[in-house]
Parts: structure tokens; C-alpha cells; sequence
């Protein structure tokens, strides 16, 4: 049996993406066999059928960690079935050649019979007992009867198999755990060009910054830059010349949504996901207790989760992002993260706290950015979505930014551009930075 292609197959996509494809084409191979394989006559069907789950268990032995614990289980079922198909075709097989072996001896005997009749008019009975083979045959009718019954309990089994796992949803499961990896390459992809979108956006608002302030008529200042602190490598180097503005020009680049909607801290989004509202309660719970500080609420890890939502983002990363304040500002455990929500949340969230063992702000936030930096993209993008959304906050009244925080977020910007260019929030932090920037040198000439 031919394998069915597989289609949209892409050496620069992800692993799990291509794994997904396959694995659909796979089951869907294999349950296409199944109606006219459970009809114990259809021989070809069930053969047809174990060729179709060995593809898909092989391809599952190669890949089922991307799709937890839904691959594991659908790679052992198929192991079974296959191992059941097997062993029903190697009857199917065994059957026909006893039985023709059968016919073939009792073929010989009786020409050896016909041959000592000789010329006689009639056939002695008493020649029988002279054929060669006439031993064989009670095996080989044995043996015949024992593999009909032998398929006949091995059909019973494959049907009561298929039967069980169809009940029990495993291949539902699996097609489900593709396609949300095929649904999760979209948003990635989405994301990344809402990302390019952005920073053309960025470079085309910088331009028109650049040539308003090299009008004739546009106000001058003695410096280009912040006299209190030197243009130095705080900035990427791609983002470095800073250009002074006396209003806030950044681009726009919340497209997905409204941008009302999307600068709130509307906490909608959690409301089709059970992981998303699972996370959000407990956070609620968690910082309506929360004592270590006096303004401990759910308004910035709602827009922290809300971004990342906006972009993409796998529940799982959102998630983190609704909880990455529980380790600093509440009683929540490590522990309790890790054990409700999985080990990659856990180290997500605990990347996103900052040591407090040591005491200097600078050095804190320098060790805390390092970190994160070289945890994964999915902290970075957690602790990049935080900057924002605490950026995002200063256009509906929020305090401003104390001088060492501002350098804090350069710095941020700086090392997120170094260690995760790809990261889809930096062309609005930097843009923000500027705007605040633009601001105080505003306020300073005033």
C-alpha cells in the first residue's frame, strides 16, 4: 500500500509543526481502514490497516514529546494494534500455504495410487494405505483447524481493541494535540508578521520624527540627547540615535485588536481557555491576601497576560504571565506553580523573580536581566510584555518613571535586542522609551 503525501511540509518550520502534519495524515490514513477492516472477511482492509498504524507509530516513536501525553499514549495503543494486525496477517498468511501444502501431498499420494492400479479395471481400496504422505494429513489438518481458530480470537481481539481506544477517545486526543501545534505555528507566524509590521511602522514613524525636527521652523535643543546621562551601549545599536520629541509619535503596532481594548486590563481573554482561568483564580486569590505590598492587584499581570494573548502566545506562556508577580508579591509557593500547571510554567514564572538576596537595585535588576536573557524565549517574552505593559500603564495616570527605572528599561531593551531580536514587543518598548525620554527633555527646557 502506497503512503498517502504529506503536504505543506516545511524544513524551516518547527518540528512539532511538521510532526503534526504527519501525524494527521497518519491517523487519518489509518481510521480510513477501519470500517471494512472490523468485517472479519475483509482480509486486504486489515492488512492495509497494519501498514497504516505502523507508519503512524514509527512516526510517534520519533515524535510523540510534542504531543504529551496524548502521543504517548496513542504510540503504545497503535504498538498494540499493530502487534494484533501483525500477528492476524501472519495467519492470513500461514493459512493459504498449509492448505495448499495440504493439497499438494494429497495431489502426489493419488497419483501414486493411480500409477500401482496399473491396467486394473477397478482401484484396490488396500493401495491407500501404500501413499507416502498419508500420515500428514491429520497434521496438516490440525494445524489448518488451529490457525482458523487462532485468527478467529485474534479478530475478536483487534475489533474489541479498536472498539476500547474509540471509546476512550485516544485518537481523538492525538488529533486534537496536532492541530492545536498546527493552530499554535499559525499564531507564531501571525505574531512574527505583526512583529515585521511593527518595526516597519517603527522605522517609517522614526523617519517622519527626523525630518519634523529637521524643519527649519521645529524647536531646538542644545543637545540631541539626555544632558544628565551620555549616549552609551544602554540602547541596541540598531536603535542607538536617539532623536528628541515634544510629543509622543510611536507606531502603532497593537493590530489584532481595538486599541482601547487592547490598553485595558479587561481580563476577557482567560475566559475560553480552562488553563488561562485556572491561572487567573489563583492569582486573584493570591494577591487580594497579598500583604508584602500596599498596591498588590491583578490590573498588570492582567495586561502582562493580555499582551502576550495579543501576540500569540501559547496559553502556557500567558498563563506565566497572569502569575509571574505570585513568587515576589504573595504567599504562592514554587512548588504549587510546578504542581498545578507543569514544570515549564514553574521555571517560567520563577525566572520572572528577582533575587532578593541581594540588596543594591542595580546589581538586583542587572542579575535578574542577565538571567532571563539566558533562561528561554518564552521568560524573555514574559519579562518584555512586563516593561510594556508597565509603560502602557503611564498613559492612564500612572506615576512617572525615577531615573534609575528608565535606565533599568534601557538596559532591558538593550539585552532583549541582543539575546531575542525576534521578540514582537520591542519595537514599541523602544518607541515608548523614547516617547518618556522625549518627555523629560521636554520638561527639563521648560
Amino acid at each position: 500500500m502506497k503512503a498517502r503525501r504529506v503536504k505543506k511540509l516545511d524544513p524551516a518550520a518547527t518540528l512539532a509543526e511538521n510532526a503534526a502534519r504527519m501525524v494527521l495524515v497518519r491517523l487519518d490514513e489509518m481510521r480510513s481502514f477501519a470500517p471494512k477492516a472490523i468485517d472479519g472477511r475483509k482480509v486486504k482492509a486489515q492488512h492495509d490497516m497494519r501498514i497504516a498504524t505502523k507508519r503512524l507509530r514509527y512516526v510517534l516513536e520519533a515524535t510523540e514529546f510534542c504531543f504529551g501525553r496524548s502521543g504517548e499514549t496513542a504510540r503504545r495503543r497503535a504498538r498494540d494494534l499493530q502487534d494484533v494486525l501483525g500477528e492476524l496477517h501472519d495467519c492470513d498468511v500461514m493459512l493459504p500455504r498449509v492448505r495448499e501444502h495440504l493439497a499438494d501431498l494429497r495431489s502426489q499420494d493419488s497419483r501414486t495410487i493411480h500409477a500401482r492400479a496399473g491396467d486394473a479395471p477397478d482401484l484396490d481400496p488396500r493401495l491407500v494405505s501404500l501413499a507416502s504422505h498419508r500420515t500428514a494429513y491429520r497434521g496438516l489438518e490440525s494445524l489448518a483447524v488451529y490457525y482458523e481458530a487462532r485468527r478467529a480470537l485474534l479478530f475478536d481481539r483487534f475489533r474489541e481493541q479498536w472498539r476500547r481506544q474509540e471509546e476512550m477517545g485516544t485518537w481523538d486526543r492525538l488529533e486534537r494535540a496536532a492541530n492545536r501545534q498546527l493552530d499554535r505555528a499559525r499564531r507564531r507566524r501571525r505574531a512574527a508578521r505583526r512583529a515585521e509590521r511593527a518595526r516597519e511602522e517603527h522605522a517609517v514613524a522614526e523617519r517622519q520624527e527626523r525630518r519634523r525636527w529637521s524643519a527649519p521652523d521645529a524647536p531646538r535643543s542644545s543637545s540631541p540627547t539626555r544632558g544628565t546621562r551620555p549616549r552609551d551601549d544602554r540602547r541596541p545599536a540598531a536603535r542607538s540615535a536617539r532623536v528628541p520629541a515634544a510629543n509622543k509619535v510611536w507606531p502603532r503596532v497593537s493590530t489584532p485588536r481595538n486599541e482601547e481594548r487592547h490598553l485595558s486590563t479587561s481580563s476577557e481573554y482567560v475566559q475560553d481557555s480552562p488553563l488561562l482561568r485556572e491561572a487567573y483564580e489563583l492569582a486573584a486569590g493570591a494577591h487580594r491576601q497579598a500583604r508584602r505590598r500596599r498596591n498588590a492587584d491583578m490590573r498588570h499581570p492582567v495586561a502582562v497576560g493580555g499582551l502576550l494573548h495579543q501576540y500569540g502566545y501559547d496559553d502556557e506562556v500567558v498563563a506565566a504571565g497572569l502569575m509571574h508577580e505570585l513568587l515576589e508579591d504573595t504567599d504562592v509557593e514554587a512548588g504549587e506553580i510546578t504542581a498545578r500547571f507543569g514544570p515549564e510554567v514553574g521555571a517560567w514564572v520563577e525566572a520572572m523573580t528577582e533575587d532578593p538576596s541581594i540588596e543594591a537595585y542595580e546589581e538586583r535588576k542587572a542579575e535578574h536581566r542577565a538571567r532571563v536573557a539566558a533562561h528561554s524565549p518564552e521568560a524573555a517574552a514574559i519579562y518584555g510584555a512586563d516593561k510594556v505593559a508597565k509603560l502602557r500603564q503611564l498613559d492612564r495616570g500612572a506615576g512617572p518613571l525615577a531615573a534609575r527605572q528608565l535606565d533599568h528599561y534601557w538596559s532591558t531593551l538593550n539585552e532583549l535586542s541582543a539575546s531575542h531580536p525576534d521578540l514582537p514587543f520591542l519595537a514599541e518598548l523602544d518607541a515608548r522609551l523614547r516617547t518618556v525620554d522625549a518627555e523629560r527633555e521636554s520638561a527639563a527646557r521648560r
